[in-house]
């Protein structure tokens, strides 16, 4: 049997992207919520930023914030 054992020590910057996803997600205005998407995109290493369509919905939003917290989990 295998185990999986997430790591339990956080980068300051793990810990930033949480922050921010966890505000992104209590945000109630689409263009506040955009706002944030960009500012944790921006902090993610270039290779694993993901391509923001021009047309955003909350929809994406949630789907990428979803993305974002795999790639958080695994990159850091």
């Amino acid at each position: 049997m295998i185990h999986i054992i997430k790591r339990q020590i956080s980068t300051p910057i793990e810990v930033t992207i949480s922050k921010l996803i966890e505000s992104c997600r209590e945000e109630q205005n689409i263009d506040k919520k955009v706002e944030i998407l960009y500012r944790i995109n921006s902090m993610l290493p270039k290779v694993h930023r993901l391509k923001i369509p021009s047309l955003v919905t909350d929809d994406y939003i949630e789907a990428a914030l979803y993305k974002i917290e795999i790639i958080t989990n695994t990159a850091f």
